[in-house]
């Protein structure tokens, strides 16, 4: 073989052991970069996680205008609910509400209130902000037991409470109900504050009241302009979110 062909061979081989030595080289060093990145990711990741939990953590509230405005009309009603995180933008929001009083006139004395469960959906992750506008679909239960009710003179220029109108007072009702609330949640520290609407549409079984509208307990301030004579009925029914504001802890 002539030495000139000697030379180019020799020259390939040269070439061909380089370039696999520099596609070694560059193969070990993008798995490195590969795995780190992945790593990064996973670090990434982890903050956001950590992020969500520390900072969305269990609410408790309360709604402390509902409780003044039933205090004026001598009621009692103590809400009590709890805000559980279930994603970065989603809160599981469950409220018990006792009541006692004359929600429906006449000396009567109801016991009973409400159980509701929603979820509150964030148009935002609140870890950006700790604040956030939310949309609340909501499932919402009522039982009143109504007892006491009586008809004397100072009961029927009070509230019109002929012996016919009491006899129907006394009793349960109950309501079930599919709403939707709408508020804007605040965090300053631990303390949070959430004003609140919202309105609901359900059925009514054995519910006072005679006119073609029916809000539930609030009925008793329609019914003097709708009927004189109040009944049990079963109905479809209204609800209004009359509570206005949230007031609670996130922990």
């Amino acid at each position: 073989m002539p030495a000139n062909e000697l030379s180019d061979a020799s020259a390939r081989r040269a070439a061909a052991v380089i370039a696999l030595v520099l596609a070694a080289l560059l193969g070990g060093t993008g798995a490195p970069a590969a795995a780190q990145g992945r790593s990064a990711s996973r670090a990434d990741g982890a903050p956001a996680r950590a992020a969500f939990h520390d900072r969305d953590g269990l609410g408790l509230f309360t709604q402390p205008l509902g409780t003044l405005f039933m205090s004026v009309e001598e009621l009692v009603y103590v809400p009590l609910g709890v805000n559980v995180p279930v994603a970065p933008r989603a809160d599981l929001v469950v409220q018990a509400s006792a009541t006692y009083g004359n929600w429906y006139g006449c000396g009567s004395r109801s016991a009973g209130g409400w159980l509701s469960a929603g979820l509150a959906w964030f148009f935002q992750e609140r870890r950006a902000l700790d604040r956030g506008a939310f949309v609340q679909p909501t499932l919402i239960a009522r039982y009143f037991d109504t007892s006491g009710a009586r008809s004397s003179p100072a009961q029927m220029l009070l509230d019109a409470c002929s012996p016919q109108h009491v006899e129907n007072l006394d009793g349960a009702d109950y309501e079930l109900h599919v709403g939707v609330d709408a508020g804007y949640s605040m965090r300053v520290g631990m303390l949070e504050i959430t004003p609140v609407i919202g309105a609901s549409l359900g059925l009514c079984m054995h519910c006072i009241g005679g006119g073609a509208l029916f809000v539930g307990p609030l009925q008793r301030y329609f019914d003097f302009y709708t009927t004189p004579l109040p009944r049990r009925t079963n109905r479809v029914t209204l609800g209004v979110n009359l509570n206005i504001v949230r007031l609670g802890v996130r922990f």
